[in-house]
């Protein structure tokens, strides 16, 4: 096992060579990245793998996603644009949310897993992080609550994400999870079944707009 220290410059070497030079450029992702500690996040068998740019198990048939894929899906929610109020779909470890919670104000978070949300709600919470809300259930069905079918124009508005990040991979959009998508929000997605490509999915004067990033490949969603 590594000391603090080791870790903190593993972290720094990870952005260094697997971050930066894939043309991540966002400063807040960047920062958030770097301070984030991956390594809390993963089995101890697994430690000495944790600032490696690939995925890691982490029980439950659950992995946690490379530190590269978690840096572009987190750029791709376009921070710079807003980021007020996000919501996750698959909460899985916890590394992802966090960094997350680094750049928006607030991080709403949705895992089937029970045993797993409420290890990694310990986990997050014992690293100092207040502003994100957790739920069990199924993340197609979006934020419980969250109608944004009652009261005024600015109540629904206030119910609203500015972006919707999915962690696994789904055959198409989930639908419902656009009602809960501000009008200038995004989500994004892997979409596909044993061909999954990472989507971003927007609005447009005459409707939605999908666009394509590249292959990926993802657990499935529940």
């Amino acid at each position: 096992m590594f000391s603090e220290k080791e870790y903190s410059q593993q972290r720094r070497e990870m952005l260094q060579k697997q971050i930066i030079p894939r043309k991540i450029t966002s400063q807040a992702v960047l920062q958030s990245i770097a301070k984030v500690p991956r390594h809390r996040f993963i089995p101890e068998d697994f430690l000495s793998q944790a600032y490696r740019d690939h995925p890691l198990p982490i029980g439950l048939q659950q992995t946690i996603s490379q530190p590269y894929m978690v840096a572009w899906m987190t750029e791709l929610c376009r921070p710079e644009f807003s980021s007020e109020k996000i919501l996750e779909i698959g909460t899985g470890c916890g590394y992802q949310t966090a960094v997350l919670a680094e750049i928006w104000s607030e991080v709403y978070t949705i895992e089937i897993l029970s045993e797993l949300s409420q290890e990694t709600q310990e986990r997050l919470k014992s690293l100092g992080y207040r502003n994100i809300r957790f739920q069990i259930g199924n993340g197609i069905e979006g934020w419980k609550g969250n109608k944004g079918s009652k009261g005024s124009k600015e109540s629904k508005e206030k119910q609203l994400f500015d972006a919707i990040i999915v962690t696994a991979a789904s055959p198409n959009v989930p639908q419902k999870l656009f009602k809960q998508l501000k009008p200038t929000g995004r989500i994004v997605i892997p979409i596909g079944d044993s061909s999954q490509y990472l989507c971003s999915i927007f609005h447009r004067s005459d409707g939605w707009e999908i666009e394509k990033h590249g292959r990926v490949r993802f657990v499935p969603m529940q």
